[in-house]
């Protein structure tokens, strides 16, 4: 290990679990509350405002961030080991 990097983090089954993937399991969970708040921001002001937006355009756009939020979910969970480059 050279000095100034952290020593890896191990997992509770004793591997060891890097920094990168750390870092984007966690941002896999700042998207989903980020989906959730983007979701209930449309259907509210649509509903509670009686906004006329262009609901398909906008719901597509929160489906395409969840599907690209399911793909790293699955990449972390198969074990994909990320990278910074990733």
């Amino acid at each position: 290990m050279s000095a100034g990097r952290p020593a890896p983090a191990r997992a509770a089954d004793g591997l060891t679990v890097s920094a990168h993937a750390i870092n984007f399991a966690w941002l896999v969970r700042l998207r989903w509350g980020a989906i959730v708040g983007q979701a209930a921001t449309v259907a509210l002001t649509e509903r509670l405002l009686s906004a006329s937006l262009p609901l398909l355009p906008l719901f597509a756009v929160i489906a395409v961030e969840a599907t690209t939020n399911v793909v790293g979910w699955l990449a972390l969970r198969a074990g994909r080991a990320p990278r910074e480059s990733w």
